[in-house]
C-alpha cells in the first residue's frame, strides 16, 4: 500500500500540464487541468485492521489486496481526458 507522498509523486508524473491538488486534509488527492478542473480524484489508502472492516467501509463484494485498503481513483465524468487516467495501473 503507497504512502501519501509515493501516491502523490505518482500523481504528479502523470503529466506535465497537470496540477495536484489535495482536500479533506490530504485524504484525497486531485489530478487537475491547466483550468484547475478536477480530472481524477484519489482517496488516500485506508488501513483497514478489523475483520469485516473492508467491507463495512468499501461495500459488500470488496476483497482488498492484502492487509487494508489501497488508493481509489474516481475519475471525472464528461471529461474525455479523466477515463485514461483513472485506468492506469
Amino acid at each position: 500500500m503507497p504512502d501519501p507522498r509515493t501516491l502523490a509523486a505518482a500523481l504528479a508524473a502523470a503529466g506535465p500540464d497537470l496540477r495536484l491538488r489535495s482536500l479533506g486534509d490530504g485524504s484525497v488527492l486531485q489530478l487537475c487541468d491547466e483550468q484547475g478542473r478536477p480530472l481524477l480524484s484519489v482517496e488516500t489508502p485506508i488501513d483497514v485492521r478489523v475483520p469485516g472492516g473492508a467491507v463495512r467501509l468499501l461495500g459488500a463484494g470488496t476483497t482488498p489486496d492484502g492487509p487494508g485498503g489501497g488508493p481509489r481513483p474516481w475519475a471525472v465524468t464528461g471529461v474525455p481526458a479523466a477515463e485514461p487516467l483513472a485506468a492506469r495501473p
